[in-house]
């Protein structure tokens, strides 16, 4: 069952600051290499799966229907939030990943530290003649 817009906010005040008018978001790469900040935010949501609610329970969502997390979404915007680029990789590309291909033992494995924060996933690409691509890497005599 979903919840309604006020419990959601309820439930998020509890865990998280409302966003004032003179709050600066941070931003990594700016002279800001802080993570942690990124941690401790998805380790407080992570409780209540806010962070990846369509994501079931035991994996660390809350099962939520399209409806609840638009309603989420919505929700998260009123609070203060931080840079969670480092952790996009993890969130956004393997965890729905996972959970649509992976074992039961990869998902019990990586999805909930993903959704803490615990983890931190990247992705690497190599493109040929652009300098970054080992194997096609050459020597001349």
């Amino acid at each position: 069952m979903s919840l309604t817009s006020e419990e959601i906010h309820k439930q998020l005040s509890a865990v998280l600051d409302l966003r004032s008018i003179d709050f600066e978001a941070t931003v990594l790469g700016a002279g800001s290499d802080d993570i942690e900040a990124g941690r401790s935010y998805l380790g407080r949501l992570a409780e209540g799966g806010w962070m990846v609610p369509s994501w079931p329970s035991e994996y660390g969502g809350r099962n939520a229907d399209s409806k609840e997390v638009a309603q989420i979404a919505e929700a998260l915007d009123d609070y203060e939030a931080v840079d969670l680029y480092p952790y996009g990789v993890g969130l956004s590309l393997v965890g729905p990943v996972l959970l649509e291909c992976g074992t039961s033992e990869q998902r019990t494995r990586w999805l909930r530290s993903i959704a803490d924060g615990s983890e931190i996933w990247c992705q690497m690409f190599s493109e040929p003649n652009a300098g970054s691509d080992l194997a096609n890497a050459g020597m001349r005599a």
